[in-house]
């Protein structure tokens, strides 16, 4: 009984044990990254719940957010807002609706159909057709206004 209770007690020490370092070296390991926001519009108007990403071109790290009610973003590549690497990104943007219909003889049953809505345009949503950027600086305003038309 002592050794199955001892077990998980064990496990953490030999892990925190065996971390190299701690956070220290998890955070000095980290690219430096520098706060980063700015707004989404569509046709003019706030885009509420879209996520947006940073995808650096320079290196293999990306930052992402989500809008609020105004279509604003901060953010985050490690820890809550804590912004972007310095350098080019492209910049995605995708906002999707997900429609159920469930089947109505049996609710607990596969759905009988699902089926997406874009909410935003599906060419905002990848790298390789957003045709949005961003250059994130060092120093300066990282607060970046990107205004998509669905046409």
């Amino acid at each position: 009984m002592f050794v199955r209770a001892a077990t998980p007690v064990v496990c953490l020490a030999l892990f925190v044990g065996c971390s190299g370092g701690g956070e220290d070296k998890w955070t000095a390991d980290r690219e430096k990254v520098v706060p980063t926001t700015g707004v989404v519009t569509l046709d003019g108007q706030p885009v509420e719940g879209a996520t947006v990403n940073f995808h650096s071109k320079s290196k293999e790290l990306a930052a992402y957010g989500r809008t609020d009610a105004s279509g604003r973003f901060t953010l985050t590549t490690y820890e809550a807002t804590d912004g972007a690497v310095p350098g080019e990104h492209v910049v995605t943007v995708k906002k999707v609706k997900t429609n159920t219909v469930l089947n109505p003889d049996d609710p607990e049953a596969d759905p009988l159909s699902t089926s997406e809505e874009w909410l935003v345009p599906k060419k905002f949503a990848s790298q390789s057709t957003s045709g949005q950027t961003a250059t994130v600086t060092e120093e300066g305003d990282n607060d970046f206004t990107f205004e998509l038309q669905s046409q």
